[in-house]
C-alpha cells in the first residue's frame, strides 16, 4: 500500500514559520509590510500567506524561503535553524537536531549526527575546496609566526601550544590531500 503525501506542514517548515514571525517582530515588521517587501523583490505573497506562514498552516517551498529571507534580509540558515526561537529542528521524523547542529550543518562546518563526515566534507565545490586550504595555510602562516615569536621569549609553553597548532594543521592538510587523491582516483577509474 503507497504511502500518502502528509497533509500538515513539515516540521521543517513549521519551525520556519515561526522562526520568520519571531524574526519579522525583532525588525519591528507587520505580516503586510514583509509582504510589501517581498513584492518589491517581484515576489507575489500576500499577508494572508505568510500569516499561514507563519502559524504552521503551510509548507514552504526552498523559492518562498529564500524569498523571504532575502525580503527580511537575513541569512536564511537562521530561519531553518531554530535560533530565534531556540527550538529543535526536525530534519527527518527521527532525526532531531539542535540549532546549533542546524546551522554547523547548514554552513558546511559539521556533518549531521550519524551521517558519514567523510562523504560530507569530500563532496563540496571546487571553489570551496581552494577556499579551505587557503583558510589552512594561513592557519598555518599564523602558528609558525606565533612559535617564532615564543621561541624569540624563550616561552617553552606558548612554544608547545604553537607547535600543537603546527601539527594539527599539518594533519588536516594531509588529510585534505588524501581525500583530494581519492577523488581524482575514483575520477580517473569512471573516465
Amino acid at each position: 500500500m503507497a504511502k500518502t503525501r502528509e497533509r500538515t506542514p513539515a516540521a521543517v517548515s513549521r519551525v520556519f514559520g515561526r522562526q520568520v514571525k519571531e524574526a519579522r517582530r525583532r525588525l519591528g515588521l507587520k505580516q503586510v509590510e514583509l509582504a510589501k517587501r517581498l513584492e518589491e523583490l517581484g515576489v507575489d505573497m500576500h499577508q494572508v500567506t505568510i500569516a499561514r506562514v507563519e502559524s504552521g498552516e503551510r509548507r514552504v517551498s526552498v523559492d518562498d524561503a529564500l524569498a523571504i529571507a532575502a525580503a527580511l534580509g537575513v541569512n536564511p540558515l537562521y530561519l531553518f535553524s531554530g535560533d530565534f526561537t531556540n527550538e529543535p529542528v526536525h530534519v527527518t521524523p527521527t532525526l532531531e537536531i539542535t540549532p546549533s547542529q542546524m546551522r554547523f550543518w547548514f554552513g558546511g562546518n559539521r556533518p549531521l549526527p550519524r551521517t558519514d563526515e567523510r562523504t560530507f566534507f569530500e563532496l563540496i565545490p571546487d571553489e570551496e575546496l581552494i577556499a579551505r586550504q587557503r583558510r589552512g595555510l594561513e592557519h598555518l602562516k599564523e602558528s609558525v609566526f606565533h612559535f617564532v615569536r615564543a621561541a624569540g621569549a624563550k616561552d617553552q609553553v606558548e612554544m608547545r601550544y604553537a607547535l600543537s597548532l603546527i601539527g594539527k594543521e599539518l594533519e588536516r592538510q594531509h588529510e585534505g590531500l588524501e581525500l583530494e587523491e581519492r577523488r581524482a582516483r575514483k575520477e580517473n577509474e569512471d573516465a
